[in-house]
């Protein structure tokens, strides 16, 4: 549920709250405690302040906002035992191997202020705190107690300048810093075997410089590119363990460094037809990363294209018939941290077109799409440091899908 009220003309409050359960019952290929049982809620409050005002002339907006949100997570684990009826071969849920309760409390407050220093010149700057408390309680005692908990609390500011070129461009700057910690699901997956938080995983921190420009050139040609720079300290790494397929563990890398080019661009080419296009080039390494007595420094950062283009084609007619052509490129990537595992790059076209009828207040919008219409080989998703060279997952080939969807106005 979300609230909203305005004071006068230029002030805004708004409060929400939610609450989600999730029940899932997930069977992976390990005989050991493969058979996975979690139950969760998570529930949240929130509010904002928003102020606009005008100090010596200059436009000034400030929000103030708190976030306080609650997970739990239950999950237990069994093994699995076989089972052979008449000759046929099944397996089935075992002895419970792990029983726990998960929580993560977090507490944030932050502020965003922004100054129109002049008619050109915009400066932003926010600060955020955030509080956050995990914990395992451990039911499943046979193998010891495993309780823990971890606190962490950390300050991030962010600083921004834009300013206006003129006619309808500007350029911008920005710094921030950010800090992640794992997920319950990354720290309940503990490679040494047992139940509790993996004890070795830590936060991730990075420090991120963005400068780029923006706007609309030649009347109807936008266009956004922005370069960036991260610095980060423990990024998580997915791996898997020999004898485990299936099952994910994470550590932290010690070091890595994200260099890239963003670039956007939308023409308008004649009325209802609208040529789209986005490129994002990732240069992303590891500068310090060991794993036992294995150096990684310098390699490139797996899981991630260094090249990623599409081009959309939409026409949209006043009657409501539309026509979408995309065009997607990936470039090759790397599916291990030694860089010795690639998954190849592709291109695939996809194909979407339908009508929307508007009767009554209704909007009925049949649709059909043919997706991968070249019937191109490619990788939907790679497994990063998978076991057993199991590194890929084959996307599909040419398929066909439709539907229709129904909007009350």
């Amino acid at each position: 549920m979300t609230f909203e009220t305005k004071i006068g003309d230029n002030q805004l409050i708004t409060a929400r709250a939610f609450y989600t359960t999730r029940s899932v019952l997930n069977r992976l290929a390990v005989a050991s405690n493969g058979y996975g049982d979690l139950e969760r809620a998570y529930s949240g409050l929130g509010a904002t302040y928003e102020l606009d005002e005008k100090f010596w002339g200059m436009k000034y907006r400030l929000k103030i906002g708190l976030d306080i949100d609650n997970q739990e997570d239950t999950r237990k684990r069994y093994a699995f035992k076989k089972v052979v009826v008449e000759g046929v071969t099944s397996y089935v849920q075992d002895t419970l191997v792990l029983n726990q309760l998960e929580s993560y409390k977090s507490t944030g407050v932050y502020a965003l202020q922004e100054l129109q220093i002049t008619k050109r010149l915009l400066v932003s700057f926010g600060v955020r705190y955030d509080d956050l408390n995990l914990g395992v309680a451990d039911h499943f005692l046979i193998d010891g107690d495993q309780s823990a908990t971890r606190h962490y609390d950390k300050v991030n500011p962010m600083v921004g300048v834009s300013y206006g070129l003129g006619g309808r461009a500007s350029i911008y700057a920005n710094y921030s810093t950010t800090f992640e910690t794992p997920t319950l699901q990354e720290l309940s997956n503990n490679p040494n075997g047992t139940g509790g938080f993996n004890p070795t995983l830590l936060p991730m921190q990075a420090k991120s410089f963005e400068i780029g420009t923006k706007g609309r050139v030649f009347g109807s040609l936008a266009f956004d590119m922005a370069l960036f720079h991260i610095e980060s300290q423990n990024d998580l790494v997915p791996f898997q363990i020999a004898g485990q397929t299936g099952k994910t563990y994470y550590r932290n890398a010690g070091a890595t460094l994200r260099n890239g080019v963003e670039l956007g661009l939308s023409y308008q080419i004649a009325k209802g037809l609208t040529l789209n296009y986005t490129q994002t080039y990732s240069d992303f390494t590891y500068e310090t990363y060991l794993v036992n007595t294995t150096s990684y420094d310098g390699n490139t950062m797996p899981g991630i294209p260094k090249m990623n283009i599409q081009f959309e084609l939409r026409y949209v007619d006043p009657t409501g018939l539309f026509v979408i052509a995309q065009v997607r490129n990936e470039s090759k990537m790397f599916a291990d941290d030694a860089n010795d595992a690639t998954a190849p790059g592709f291109t695939v076209v996809n194909l979407r077109m339908g009508n929307t009828f508007v009767m009554r207040g209704y909007e009925i919008e049949p649709y059909f799409a043919v997706n991968n219409l070249g019937n191109a080989l490619y990788m939907a998703n790679v497994q990063v440091n998978a076991t057993s060279n199991r590194y890929y997952e084959p996307a599909s080939k040419q398929y066909l899908f439709g539907g229709v969807k129904f909007r009350l106005k």
